[in-house]
């Protein structure tokens, strides 16, 4: 089973974006980064760009989604796959930065397990008119099922966070 956590962060302040794109280039279990609308090595400026020609540069910067991979997912091509296919999604309107990680974990019966997962940050403000990034629980449910799509896994569990 994969899971989909999605964090919301409404009250957030003005290095949340900085902290999340650093976060998903430069961290150490970061093996491969990418970007949709957007370059990645220039994220940050880029989406400061589109909320400031908005007008919308307070209030919730991003939101950060993770997806988690079940076991069958354990090499780096299908991950990055997975990830540009996931983050199409979204690509209409917002720009996306996205960082695969992966994690090593000790099992219970003494060996090691890799635990390959993604993070996305989607930019609250759209590229395309400015309107603010506004999914509820309904519409996160209809992006788990396209993830379930995307991956073949039919068994995907959603969690949303507000903070």
């Amino acid at each position: 089973m994969g899971l989909l956590k999605i964090i919301s962060k409404s009250e957030a302040d003005k290095d949340y974006l900085k902290n999340g794109t650093e976060y998903i280039t430069r961290n150490s279990e970061t093996i491969y980064y990418g970007g949709v609308n957007i370059c990645p090595e220039r994220a940050y400026k880029q989406m400061r760009r589109v909320k400031k020609y908005y007008g919308k540069t307070s209030g919730n910067q991003l939101i950060h989604f993770i997806v988690c991979f079940n076991s069958d997912v354990q090499d780096i091509g299908t991950a990055v796959d997975y990830a540009y296919r996931i983050a199409e999604y979204y690509k209409s309107k917002y720009q996306i930065l996205f960082g695969i990680h992966s994690e090593v974990r000790s099992n219970n019966s003494g060996g090691v397990k890799s635990l390959i997962h993604v993070h996305f940050v989607v930019n609250t403000v759209s590229f395309k008119d400015g309107r603010m990034f506004a999914e509820g629980k309904g519409k996160i449910k209809e992006f788990a099922e396209y993830i379930s799509e995307v991956t073949g896994d039919e068994r995907w569990k959603a969690m949303y966070s507000v903070e």
